[in-house]
């Protein structure tokens, strides 16, 4: 498995364990008396809640504070003595900790146990070391406490949350006003169906009132202003433009659309046989992109007549709304060319700063693809945590990363950052990449590439902890009867009323380690947020995929779905990767994921809680990996760490972002940079964990998780 040691169990090493006082509550005490109990105890103390009403007892472990946050939800509409623990924890068996006799001695401590006297509970054995979140279950050395080094000051202010607008296709029919046609636009390209490499010709942007073909969307026109200009770049991998890149391209709405036209000068490179190219426009206004237009193309080796031998292809795709309320500062758009490493990067902005217009931004990754960059930069990460290399190797991997980005990355990003920084608040960046390896969010800010004066001296210098950072993915081909996928542009409100909560229940799984943390992440998150619990089997992952979750017989919406589960990914072996079920080591992969429906009816958001699952692999459409599956299929926002994660910390990490998002109201992007600033690289005594860094967010950078 990459990015983890795998261990027998003869080969790992015993852990000692401690024995905490715990203070035992019956589940048929209500909930205002089980407060009263907890009233002498400390936050973090253990609760054991004692479910005796079967032949046999389950105990389930919490924290004083989780109860009581328990309360403090259910007082806003009920009255707290009205109302019995049975009915408010979901007590599943699945989720209850396992036990041990006093009498046995002390228990081997690999995982959190009840220690009991009898029935009589004594307290709970809590193990002193760490472990991984992955599915080979080995022992990771205690690395930094959870809380990690102090949140960066500094420019520390919350952008507000942006309200974005998609953009649906309008009737253009018979029955529509010349006014309402006048709302959006179809873009149109042209070119040589072939061309010879080298020899210049002419690519041709404008708009029209109907769609030109099946595959073409509309994009919105700017409310207001009867003449205004918009912005047409150019993205083409596999071509020089030596006039430019960038056009203005105005537009009347008083007349037709036909005066309205930009014209660009390519010519192919190289190639020793035909090879099939596309060529792509992005529209955008003020700095916000309204969508994108491609063509196919066909390249022949010069001295090679150029005639084509496959249909001309082409389309368009919706990216955003003009009257959008704030997009981000800066969106980057990295494209893949026709050669593995080659890669095209374009920017806009709303701001009113330089971009480069007479050149294409290209690099190119050398003797890597993306795939295998990202492989190689980060291979190290996983095997250093806990020791005291583990700030070098970070610090090496996000210098490597910085050195694959183009120069106008930084240029254009120091720029963007000297207009935010007097309004008091940081950056937002969107990337949007048909490359899903690279996690250019720990891309190096050290002085090398940017102004240190313009960053946050108490947080790390990566991207990532500097810069209020979503990704998101390239849109897929429209389906014939006009889907796009995934649906453009990221939204940025998820309303959350139901939570699902998946945990694995390893206990009983052959050769499986248990993850006493996720357990205790899952009873956390449903104590305090309310939600239906869920164990990773076969059915009922079935019933959550296909939209069938219930609770008490009635049908529940799910709007955010969270996995505390084992995860294993190997991209040299796709078809091993997947969130580890419960059923004989199965595992719920990506192609699976893709056949969900929830994701289309509620439009959810996802964060998997297992290791590694944040990359994207190569599929038959591209992109599907796990953040393709969510993606691609409606979901709103997709989660997940990169590489094995400390189990501990993992479990705080959650149990914080949900905290802070859907009570404090805190954007995702915005909490995910400040847990970042927790990997401490100035750290002097005990070594940062790298969890912190390990987590990929796909969705607006200023998602926000509003709590109905």
């Amino acid at each position: 498995m990459t990015g983890s040691r795998a261990d027998s169990d003869s080969e790992r090493p015993r852990s000692s364990s401690i024995l905490r006082d715990a203070v035992a509550l019956s589940m048929r005490l209500d909930v205002a008396a089980a407060v009263a109990r907890l009233e002498p105890f400390d936050p973090g103390d253990p609760v054991v809640v004692v479910h005796d009403a079967d032949v046999e007892p389950h105990y389930f472990v919490y924290e004083v504070r989780q109860l009581r946050a328990l309360a403090e939800r259910l007082a806003k509409d009920q009255e707290l003595d009205q109302v019995r623990l049975n009915s408010c924890l979901d007590v599943q068996a699945w989720l209850a900790d396992p036990t041990v006799q006093l009498a046995d001695g002390p228990p081997s401590a690999e995982t959190r146990a009840v220690v009991l006297d009898g029935t009589r509970v004594v307290g709970v054995a809590e193990p002193c070391r760490r472990t991984t979140r992955s599915a080979a279950g080995y022992w990771a050395p205690s690395g930094g406490k959870a809380g990690g080094g102090a949140v960066g000051a500094g420019l520390d202010a919350r952008a507000g949350a942006v309200t974005a607008r998609s953009v649906q296709p309008a009737d253009v029919g018979a029955a529509a006003s010349q006014e309402e046609r006048r709302s959006i636009a179809y873009p149109l390209t042209g070119s040589p169906a072939a061309v010879v490499a080298g020899e210049p010709f002419e690519l041709t942007v404008g708009l029209a009132d109907a769609a030109p073909d099946a595959g073409s969307a509309p994009i919105g026109l700017p409310t207001g202003p009867r003449s205004f200009d918009l912005v047409v770049q150019v993205i083409a991998p596999d071509f020089t433009a030596p006039k430019g890149v960038r056009r203005f391209l105005h537009v009347d709405l008083t007349g037709g659309f036909d005066a309205a036209e930009a014209v660009f000068k390519l010519a192919a490179g190289p190639v020793e046989r035909r090879r099939h190219r596309t060529l792509e426009v992005e529209f955008s206004y003020e700095g916000v992109p309204l969508g994108r237009a491609w063509r196919d193309i066909e390249v022949v080796p010069a001295g090679t007549e150029a005639a084509a031998v496959r249909p001309t292809g082409s389309g368009t795709t919706t990216l955003h709304d003009p009257d959008v309320t704030r997009p981000p500062d800066l969106t980057v758009t990295v494209t893949e060319g026709g050669d593995d490493g080659h890669l095209v990067w374009l920017f806009t902005t709303p701001h009113d700063v330089e971009l480069p217009t007479d050149h294409q931004v290209q690099v190119s990754l050398g003797r890597d693809n993306a795939r295998s960059f990202a492989q190689r930069v980060l291979r190290d990460v996983p095997r250093r945590e806990g020791t005291a290399l583990i700030v070098d190797v970070v610090r090496g991997a996000a210098r490597q990363i910085a050195s694959a980005m183009p120069a106008e990355f930084f240029t254009v990003l120091e720029s963007v950052w000297r207009v935010v920084q007097p309004l008091g608040r940081r950056p937002t960046l969107l990337l949007t990449s048909s490359d899903a390896y690279v996690p250019w969010e720990l891309a190096s800010l050290e002085a090398d590439w940017l102004d240190p004066a313009l960053l946050d001296p108490a947080a790390p210098p990566l991207l990532g902890a500097q810069v209020v950072v979503g990704r998101w993915l390239s849109p897929l081909p429209r389906t014939p009867r006009g889907g796009e996928r995934p649906v453009q542009p990221p939204q940025s409100e998820v309303t959350v009323h139901e939570l699902v909560v998946v945990v694995g229940d390893y206990l009983d799984s052959v050769g499986m380690r248990d993850l006493p943390e996720a357990r205790a992440e899952g009873k956390a998150l449903l104590a305090r947020h309310g939600g239906v619990a869920l164990t990773a089997t076969e059915e009922q992952m079935a019933q959550l995929l296909n939209d069938r979750v219930e609770r008490h017989g009635e049908p529940v919406q799910v709007q955010a779905v969270h996995f505390a589960c084992h995860g294993v990914v190997d991209l040299d072996n796709p078809a091993y990767n997947g969130i580890v079920l419960n059923d004989d080591r199965q595992r719920l992969d990506a192609m699976t994921l893709s056949g969900n429906l929830v994701g289309r009816s509620s439009e959810p958001f996802a964060f998997v809680n297992a290791c590694q699952l944040g990359t994207c692999e190569e599929g038959l459409v591209g992109n599907l990996g796990f953040a393709g599956a969510f993606i691609n299929e409606g979901f709103r926002g997709f989660l997940a760490p990169l590489w094995a994660v400390d189990d501990e910390v993992a479990r705080h990490l959650a149990e914080e972002f949900y905290q802070r998002t859907m009570e404090e109201g805190e954007g995702v992007g915005e909490v995910l940079r400040s847990l970042r600033c927790r990997f401490d690289m100035a750290a002097e005594q005990s070594p940062p964990a790298s969890t912190y860094l390990a987590y990929t967010f796909y969705g607006h950078p200023e998602l926000a998780l509003t709590r109905a």
